[in-house]
């Protein structure tokens, strides 16, 4: 005789699946969430990402004018050039 599979299980499974999908979505950029708006808190996130790779001296960070957010000088941030515009 052989046992049935509980509807709960099935649920569960079925969620973890759909939030295994979405997280990989995010990681991988098939859904890209900086061009949702541009906002100082986007702009100040673009900035610690750049940094982080002129910090950890990584041979090249990613072309500042061409990633999202875009128009980020109306917030007043602006591309890091050396080590201690990072700093600031």
């Amino acid at each position: 005789m052989s046992k049935a599979v509980a509807v709960q299980a099935i649920f569960l499974i079925a969620v973890i699946a759909i939030t295994l999908l979405f997280v990989l979505a995010i990681f991988w950029g098939w859904i890209d969430t900086t061009k949702l708006g541009t906002s100082q808190a986007t702009c100040s996130a673009k900035k610690v990402s750049y940094c982080s790779s002129i910090l950890n001296d990584r041979p090249k960070p990613f072309v500042w004018n061409t990633k999202e957010p875009i128009n980020c000088d109306q917030f007043g941030i602006k591309k890091p050039i050396n080590k201690a515009d990072c700093q600031q």
